[in-house]
């Protein structure tokens, strides 16, 4: 299953109200939303009301996420980054949501 991810390198960058962020350490995000396509493929099901294999995945909650992050990381041999209930493990190499920096 490929989903093509960018290389997010580490550096400062400035957010709303003069905010500076700095990324201390590079990561990897999607390169695109999620497709109606790749969640099917991952969870068998498609919950969106605008139908298309290619458009982006919508009427779906965070706890969904978190299991889509889940069971995707365990297709593709990597450790989840989520507990069943929802908690981040540090240190896990699956695929989890991004924080809000």
């Amino acid at each position: 299953m490929e989903y093509k991810m960018v290389r997010i390198e580490p550096g400062t960058f400035e957010r709303k109200r003069g905010l500076t962020v700095e990324l201390t350490r590079g990561f990897y995000m999607g390169k695109t939303q999620v497709t109606q396509r790749l969640w099917q493929r991952v969870m068998g099901t498609s919950p969106s009301s605008f139908k298309g294999p290619d458009r982006p995945v919508e009427r779906v909650s965070w706890f969904d996420v978190v299991k889509f992050c889940t069971i995707l990381s365990l297709k593709e041999g990597l450790v989840p980054a989520y507990t069943p209930g929802g908690l981040w493990i540090r240190g896990a190499n699956g695929y989890r949501l991004p924080t809000e920096a």
